[in-house]
């Protein structure tokens, strides 16, 4: 493969191995929380590329990113806003660290939505999830395939992997059918193309790659099963024809077209009326209209099947879903039995595993996935002060049922102590300085004065200390 041929391991210069993060304060009861928020859309970006890099590379555990969906949106969810992806040159960088002993780096990143079935895939301006970024230029990477060594392979029947010989990355494009019906579905996936001697930085996106629901967008498990069949879905056109739905918009189809794809334009990408499309019976109403004008199939294979063949295919995955929920001994609640075998790995060979998501159910997964650490996980909210009312609303939601259940812990133990020893609190923002319309919400100013210079903590993944000064001040240790 391409990267089994890239061997060059040149060592990129020392850099700040921490990143400066602003602590996030969503409420007082929410106090000792590891919450923090960094700016990735203003000032130095090559700069915070670099230490967000750098951090990751440190890090020896899980933690949480969850990306700001409000750029990528007024951006038109394309690539060149999407969740930011460190680009680690295989000549010139791919390390953490400048001395001879460092281990390079290598970046895995899984997700259902990074669209590397089209030509253009990896183009900033294709509608997409990944902002793939060079650690030494800060220069968007194209990640196309014939684009900066990128070639493409598939893996299983219906996963997507570009990877290159020019750099330390390997994006998958994940299906989450797959991840469910196989239990090494994502360790195969890294063993097959990590290196010896590699530490590596896996990002995990969440709703549809690892986990049956969405909370932001309302869809369970029926939905996002619907969802990932309708993506493997191919409309194959006897000839041009208009498509009519009910009262939605014709759309003329005049070559192969995937179900999901066909049904967003359809929908002229509104995700509420996409989304009401993602019931079984209208699913099937869709392909019974298109059947006489086109064949369909599974991806790239040849064969055709029909809708009731649909519905037979959408019931079994119904069946291993359920089956796999409670596989292994662990009660998955809807997460694929397969991330918690990555999760296991990682944390074993000391690899860090990263989950990357727009969404709202992070802190789900993290309570899932490390029920014992749950309230120590870091989470870092990018750009927390252009999210929107609802995007807030929902993130503190996440840590006011965390909340209650140890608030009921406690009660019922007769304790009241604190978890950990308050890294936000210890930097908390006065109550008056959250903006008015999301009380009591509040986040450290992104442009502070000269005299009222907001606080900067330097987090250590390995110990989990994080350094806070203000103005300068001597740094003051904390423990997360």
């Amino acid at each position: 493969s391409s990267r089994a041929a890239a061997v060059a391991r040149p060592r990129c210069r020392r850099r700040g191995m921490d990143v400066a993060l602003r602590p996030l304060v969503l409420s007082p009861g929410l106090s000792d929380l590891a919450l923090f928020n960094l700016d990735l859309h203003s000032g130095d970006r090559l700069q915070t590329l670099r230490s967000y890099f750098n951090f990751c590379c440190q890090c020896r555990d899980l933690f949480v990113t969850t990306s700001c969906f409000a750029a990528w949106k007024k951006e038109k969810c394309t690539n060149g806003s999407a969740k930011l992806i460190p680009a680690v040159p295989v000549d010139g960088g791919g390390s953490a660290d400048g001395s001879p002993s460092a281990e390079p780096c290598c970046v895995f990143f899984f997700d259902d939505n990074i669209n590397l079935h089209l030509a253009s895939a990896g183009a900033p301006g294709t509608k997409g999830i990944c902002n793939l970024r060079d650690i030494n230029t800060g220069e968007y990477i194209d990640f196309s395939v014939g684009s900066n060594g990128f070639v493409c392979e598939r893996f299983f029947d219906h996963t997507l992997v570009h990877h290159s010989d020019k750099y330390r990355n390997v994006l998958v494009q994940a299906n989450i059918l797959e991840a469910m019906s196989k239990g090494d579905y994502f360790t195969s996936i890294i063993d097959k193309y990590a290196r010896p001697g590699e530490k590596l930085i896996v990002y995990m996106d969440v709703n549809g790659t690892i986990l049956w629901s969405d909370s932001i967008m309302g869809l369970g498990p029926t939905e996002l099963v619907l969802e990932a069949m309708a993506s493997l879905t191919q409309v194959r056109p006897k000839a041009p024809f208009p498509f009519e739905w009910r009262d939605c918009p014709q759309v003329r189809v005049e070559k192969p077209v995937d179900l999901k794809q066909l049904m967003n334009d359809i929908s002229r990408d509104n995700k509420q009326v996409f989304a009401s499309h993602l019931k079984l019976d209208t699913t099937l109403d869709i392909l019974r209209v298109l059947e006489p004008h086109a064949d369909l199939g599974w991806g790239v294979q040849e064969k055709t099947f029909s809708p009731e063949d649909f519905r037979s295919a959408f019931e079994e995955y119904m069946v291993q879903l359920r089956r796999q929920d409670s596989g292994e001994g662990v009660v998955g609640h809807g997460i694929t039995r397969s991330w918690f075998r990555c999760l296991q790995k990682c944390k074993q060979d000391g690899h860090a595993l990263v989950i990357n998501s727009f969404g709202m159910d992070t802190q789900a997964v993290v309570r899932r996935s490390t029920p014992e650490e749950a309230s120590r996980v870091m989470h870092v909210a990018v750009n927390f002060e252009m999210w929107s009312e609802r995007d807030t609303t929902k993130f503190l939601a996440q840590f006011e049922e965390e909340q209650r259940t140890w608030a009921a812990s406690a009660s019922s133990s007769g304790g009241g102590a604190a978890r950990g020893t308050g890294v936000a609190a210890a930097a908390s923002v006065p109550e008056e300085a959250a903006p008015a319309s999301r009380t009591p919400i509040a986040v450290a100013s992104a442009s502070p004065s000269a005299d009222t210079a907001a606080p900067v903590f330097r987090f250590t993944p390995s110990s989990r200390q994080a350094a806070y000064s203000v103005g300068g001040a001597e740094p003051q240790v904390l423990q997360a």
